[in-house]
């Protein structure tokens, strides 16, 4: 099977064919304006885009299910269509693309062309000789028939062809039933088995087929959508953003997408899918996977397929959203230690999976020499709530907060073990509880090293552009060379991040993690500067395609955006590299093909060792 891209199509092969015939056959299907074309025959060797004799055809759904000989074995489809169907199932061994078909028909209007002479038809059966058994009415089409339709026959009968045979056969039963073809369809299947002297493997494997069951679905959720939430406004719609790229990503790759926009619909709205079954669902940090039913069910677990909640902050946040009885419910987080987290306090399956990031849709031009884009909270006046709390829980926090200052390369988790340990109150049980009421601290500890390293640009007298929350009326971000644009949401972030000669980027205490603002920029050929993180070290160089800088050196800061600044081709050079890692590894592209090896995993039940 070939697959090809070809401008606003995919062709689809059974056969080779060449990527210069695969460019004619699509022009074909753009001149006519057709979303689906059938090639039965051969375009042969003419160079332009139109030839004698072609007759356009269109051929029903009930048709091509009852006959695929009706189909050539070439298929033109237009790209935004397989985002409602999606597209090869890989599942099947066979007739992959004749089963595409039959799931385009039952949308679409399908066309044929056909290019070729009643003698080269029938010159592919011998006189006398009968025709190969199909799925479908083996003997309802005859030789005449075939000279009259100008049908081109190639057809294959194997164990995994007959396979397939059985799938369509459960997938469409209900057609069948409704035309009266459905024991004829049986028969033919059990006669083809009979040939090959297999009936013992076939005989249950369409019973399987038919009665839809595990088996069956484990091959039909391939052709099933992707469920992804989307419409979240938290951080000025930050989360919306990724869903939206990310399913841009699947929907290039072929994969059927569908959408439930939390700010178009109604809550309830959700109890529509129950019963339904999706290759996978996915949330960007959302809350719907805890709502449950008026008997008190969790929804998701009536919902069919993985469901996958992408988490961008420590998995302490997330109380609510992860100590739920769920089945199949996976963790997709921004570092490794919070999946390892996840796995030993939460009990769920967990998974390092960064965000990815996306190209400029257009040349932009380089407005800002160095820009932050993020936010900066009021860590000060949680300070004061801290002073405000009883005596033995305000002396931990204290501590919590001394260790993570003078260990900034330590996670949150490990510093607030050592906090425990310090008071001798390292009881593993109660861990989880302490530290939940602790959380705070890493914001506070968080925004404290964001301020400083901020603080420490200003005061050395760099021009400095921030977009975000947090600097408006600041009293302590009183500089003049501070230039600050007012908040603006997501897409427009990403644009100032790549609008940018260099991007600063200030960990949410990620220790081994990744984020949006070094990978989107590097993408818009900006050379990112960062505090270190040991999957950035692992990933990147610093001073090859990445600055990396140390919290506990903010002096040393200066100085490095200062030569990069002042040296235009260093800075581009570095940036450059950085966008070439960016492109080969980290574009959502990359992340959805990533998604899909992890999904397939799943649905094949492969175990994945803990992090």
């Amino acid at each position: 099977m070939q697959e090809l891209a070809v401008a606003d199509y995919i062709v689809f092969s059974e056969k080779a064919i060449s990527k210069k015939e695969a460019e004619r056959f699509a022009a074909i299907a753009g001149e006519q304006k057709l979303s689906v074309l059938l090639l039965r025959g051969s375009l042969g060797q003419s160079e332009s885009k139109t030839y004698d004799n072609e007759e356009l055809r269109e051929l029903p759904f009930l048709d091509l299910l009852l006959d695929e000989r009706l189909f050539g074995g070439v298929l033109a489809v237009k790209r935004d269509l397989l985002q409602t169907t999606g597209t090869i199932n890989c599942r099947l061994k066979s007739k992959q693309v004749y089963e595409l078909l039959l799931r385009l028909a039952k949308r679409f209007p399908i066309y044929a062309i056909e290019k070729c002479s009643p003698e080269r038809i029938l010159s592919n059966v011998s006189d006398g000789e009968p025709l190969p058994d199909i799925a479908f009415t083996r003997s309802s089409i005859k030789a005449e028939n075939l000279q009259e339709n100008n049908i081109l026959i190639q057809i294959e009968e194997s164990t995994e062809s007959i396979k397939t045979d059985c799938y369509i056969l459960g997938t469409y039963g209900k057609e069948l039933q409704e035309t009266g073809f459905f024991n004829a369809a049986v028969e033919g299947i059990l006669a083809a088995a009979k040939r090959l002297t297999i009936e013992a493997l076939i005989l249950p494997y369409l019973e399987h087929m038919i009665g839809q069951d595990e088996e069956f679905l484990a091959i039909a959720r391939d052709t099933y959508p992707i469920l992804i939430y989307k419409g979240d406004d938290v951080c000025h719609f930050i989360l919306t953003h990724f869903a939206q790229e990310f399913a841009a990503a699947l929907i290039a790759l072929g994969q059927a997408v569908e959408f439930f926009d939390v700010r178009e619909k109604d809550l309830s709205e959700l109890a529509h899918f129950a019963g339904r079954q999706f290759k996978a669902v996915v949330g960007v940090q959302t809350y719907l996977f805890s709502v449950k039913t008026k008997d008190g069910k969790f929804l998701h677990d009536l919902i069919g397929g993985p469901k996958y909640n992408f988490l961008f902050d420590h998995p302490i946040w997330f109380r609510n959203h992860l100590e739920i009885a769920l089945d199949n419910l996976h963790i997709l987080t921004v570092d490794s230690h919070y999946a390892a987290f996840i796995q030993q306090y939460y009990k769920k399956d967990a998974l390092f999976f960064p965000p990815g990031g996306e190209l400029p849709k257009e040349n932009l031009e380089k407005k800002y020499p160095l820009s932050f884009v993020g936010t900066l909270g009021n860590w000060r006046r949680l300070l004061i709530e801290i002073h405000e709390k009883p005596r033995t829980e305000r002396f931990l926090l204290n501590r919590f907060l001394l260790i993570m200052k003078k260990n900034p390369n330590m996670s949150s988790e490990a510093a607030f073990h050592l906090a425990l340990a310090y008071y001798h109150r390292e009881d593993e049980e109660d861990f989880f509880e302490y530290f939940h009421a602790a959380r705070k601290g890493i914001y506070i500890i968080m925004h404290y090293f964001r301020e400083k390293v901020l603080r420490s640009i200003l005061d050395a007298g760099i021009i400095l552009h921030v977009v975000g929350d947090g600097f408006a009326n600041n009293p302590a971000f009183q500089y003049q060379n501070l230039i600050v644009h007012p908040t603006v949401e997501a897409v427009e972030g990403v644009r100032i991040m790549q609008e940018s000669e260099i991007s600063l980027n200030v960990m949410s205490w990620h220790k081994d993690g990744f984020t949006e603002r070094i990978v989107n920029p590097m993408l818009g050929k900006s050379l990112v500067v960062s505090d270190y993180s040991e999957y950035l070290a692992k990933e990147f160089t610093s001073k090859t395609d990445i600055l990396l800088y140390r919290l506990e050196h903010p002096e040393e800061l200066p100085r490095m955006i200062k030569e990069v600044l002042q040296d235009k081709e260093k800075r581009e050079k570095i940036a450059e590299k950085g966008y070439e890692k960016a492109l080969a590894f980290h574009t959502w592209k990359a992340r959805a093909d990533e998604f899909l090896h992890l999904l397939n995993e799943d649905l094949a039940g492969v175990h994945r060792e803990k992090p």
